[in-house]
């Protein structure tokens, strides 16, 4: 990757800007499912469309503050993919970050 420039075009920003709609996307799109999972999968479920994404955001995020806890293996599948692609986002911006980076200070010498 050495001496090639990045091929979307994209600035830093719209980059970053993307990645952020990226999460919000999903965290909306597992908010939605965990509704649609039976209530008895979670402790204190949530029960309208804002705890549903308060869940969603919290675990996407990795926070995680216990008040709402899934309790069967499909709601605890759901928060372990999301986590996941949660990470896998934030590994993305810094790595989008850094190549950016990389890529203007070779062009600078």
């Amino acid at each position: 990757m050495e001496g090639r420039q990045p091929k979307s075009g994209l600035s830093r920003i719209q980059r970053f800007k993307l990645l952020g709609r990226s999460y919000v996307e999903i965290a909306v799109c597992y908010a939605s499912l965990y509704l649609a999972i039976p209530e008895k999968s979670f402790l204190n479920a949530p029960v309208g469309s804002f705890e549903s994404l308060y869940f969603s955001w919290i675990t996407i995020t990795t926070t995680g503050f216990g008040d709402i806890t899934p309790r069967n293996v499909i709601a605890r599948v759901m928060c372990m993919s999301e986590i996941g692609i949660g990470l896998m986002l934030i590994v993305f911006a810094v790595g989008s970050y850094f190549a950016y980076s990389a890529s203007n200070n070779q062009g600078n010498q």
